[in-house]
């Protein structure tokens, strides 16, 4: 066989075997502060703080202002048991979209991936990972605050 032709039959098998990933990988961003942009993609991370620690909670504002996504869905982990819950089912992305998690479900599942879902796949195409609650999320004693601040920070 002439090199030439290896080539292109090593190409071709390349091209083959690569085809099952083509437009279906997912990628993976750390997340890291409280406020993450990306293409369109906003998310920002804010804690309302409550007298019973119990009640505080952590609220995640969720924009795709690119209309990108359709869907979205929240996982916790634990990074040492590889244990996961779900924070928040997967469920429709119009816009703009609230996330609300109990303060406390840190403690267990530390590790966060948001997870956004395109009109063509049923399987995530963008996964935001945190390694906890980011250190620069405001925190806040007043709803009408946060909604100030999460409406500002996310436009």
């Amino acid at each position: 066989m002439m090199i030439g032709q290896r080539i292109r039959r090593w190409l071709m098998i390349g091209a083959f075997v690569g085809l099952p990933w083509c437009g279906a990988a997912e990628e993976t961003v750390h997340g890291a502060d409280a406020v993450f942009r990306s293409d369109g993609l906003t998310i920002v991370w804010a804690v309302l703080r409550n007298p019973d620690e119990s009640k505080t909670a952590i609220v995640v504002r969720v924009v795709d202002a690119s209309k990108r996504f359709v869907a979205l869905s929240v996982d916790g982990l634990d990074p040492f048991t590889k244990q996961r819950t779900a924070l928040e089912a997967k469920r429709s992305l119009d816009g703009d979209l609230d996330v609300t998690i109990p303060r406390s479900r840190f403690a267990d599942f530390p590790q966060s991936e948001f997870h956004f879902y395109g009109a063509a796949s049923g399987a995530p195409g963008l996964t935001v990972y945190y390694l906890g609650v980011p250190d620069t999320t405001p925190e806040f004693g007043d709803q009408a605050k946060l909604e100030a601040y999460l409406k500002q920070t996310a436009r």
